[in-house]
């Protein structure tokens, strides 16, 4: 397989982060907007984020 062969293969090849991202907003488009609705029980001084942030990453 030549340099121009694998570049090819490459711009076919889709990100598996960007994939799953695209299908988590096609069949779940409210998910990261229920992160934010979770309680978050540390006490309120020593928040410096919301929770979504915190929960996408755990996604």
């Amino acid at each position: 397989m030549g340099r121009s062969e694998i570049r090819a293969t490459r711009a076919l090849e889709k990100n598996p982060i960007e994939a799953c991202n695209e299908v988590q907003r096609k069949f779940y488009p409210e998910l990261f907007n229920r992160f934010g609705q979770i309680a978050d029980p540390r006490h309120q001084s020593y928040i410096t984020y919301t929770g979504k942030p915190c929960w996408a990453d755990v996604l």
